[in-house]
């Protein structure tokens, strides 16, 4: 095939390289580009939008935007002039009536500082709802709180380019309350906490503001975790349960006294009163053992007290760990 501008042989294209090149219009880049960053967190403008990325990857999507014309493959090479300049070479290559062109340009990117949306409400104290965190009729442990404050900050840091953010957290009487900059994320947040530790949750709106004509509500999200958790010890119809698993519909408890292991439904379970936790149990002292009989050292009284061995208890010691409710004993 031959070229139909000069009549040279090409490899099947209507231009040769060279009348290509004549012909096309060549690639240009603003000698000067600014490219955004935020002050705060370090993220950069990429397509309009706030992202955290490298400064590489920032840079190249805003050369590529800027290029005249667009399209063909862009391969860019950056050198650091210093810690807020870059200087970058551009080679773009395309195909012009079926030839491959090459063109080359050069452009200096400078660092910006700005604050991202984000970081400029964060700063300012921003926030669209609260989450309230705490237990039904008992203080929540330590424990409980922590894994909620993590499960939080965990999901709001893995949302960050959508503008989550905590604004704050406090301790108050009670549990915790988080400050929050999204309405929808608090409500999924209560719901995940109470779905996997068995609680409840409930919300109230309050009129904050107008925005553009319209009315803007803050809402507060309690959640609260069940009255009972794993490990604490309930009196129910008489009788003394350790928690040991709970599930939605059922909860799966030890009976002390026999030391069976069964289910329970959740809704019964809400009659019962909650003893405690771990602060309840002591370790007494093993003073003889003897067929279905124990023999231990009360250690708040040093008095020896007469235990029936509930079915599956082994001895591992000298001693053994005890719950006393009401002048009665029973091995934990």
């Amino acid at each position: 095939m031959f070229c139909v501008e000069c009549g040279k042989a090409t490899d099947g294209a209507k231009l040769c390289r060279e009348c290509a090149m004549n012909k096309r219009e060549p690639v240009s880049v603003p000698p000067l580009l600014s490219l955004p960053i935020c002050a705060k967190c370090g993220s950069f403008v990429v397509g309009g939008k706030w992202k955290e990325t490298s400064p590489e990857d920032a840079i190249w999507h805003l050369v590529e935007s800027k290029l005249s014309p667009q399209g063909g493959k862009m391969d860019l090479r950056l050198e650091q002039a210093d810690g807020r300049n870059w200087n970058a070479g551009v080679t773009v290559t395309r195909r012009i009536e079926g030839a491959e062109c090459r063109d080359e340009a050069k452009t200096r990117v400078s660092l910006s500082n700005r604050v991202c949306d984000r970081c400029s409400r964060q700063s300012g104290s921003y926030f669209e709802a609260i989450l309230q965190v705490r237990a039904d009729r008992r203080d929540p442990t330590q424990a409980e709180l922590d894994g909620a404050a993590d499960l939080v900050d965990r999901k709001a840091f893995d949302l960050r380019e959508k503008g989550v953010f905590i604004t704050r957290l406090e301790e108050v009487r009670g549990g915790i309350d988080i400050y929050l900059s999204s309405k929808e994320f608090a409500r999924q947040m209560a719901k995940n906490i109470a779905e996997s530790t068995g609680g409840t949750t409930s919300a109230s709106p309050q009129l904050f503001g107008q925005k553009d004509g319209k009315e803007v509500y803050r809402v507060t999200h309690v959640v609260k975790f069940a009255a009972y958790w794993p490990g604490c010890f309930l009196l129910h119809r008489g009788r003394i349960y350790q928690l040991r698993t709970m599930g939605r519909k059922s909860l799966g408890v030890k009976a002390l006294d026999t030391w069976e292991e069964i289910s329970l439904p959740a809704k019964e379970i809400i009659e019962a009163k909650v003893l405690g936790g771990d602060e309840l149990v002591r370790e007494a002292v093993i003073v003889s053992e003897g067929g279905r009989e124990l023999q231990i050292l009360d250690p708040a009284t040093n008095k020896t007290v007469d235990i029936l061995k509930p079915q599956g208890w082994v001895r591992t010691g000298e001693t053994t760990l005890l719950l006393k409710y009401e002048e009665q004993y029973y091995l934990v």
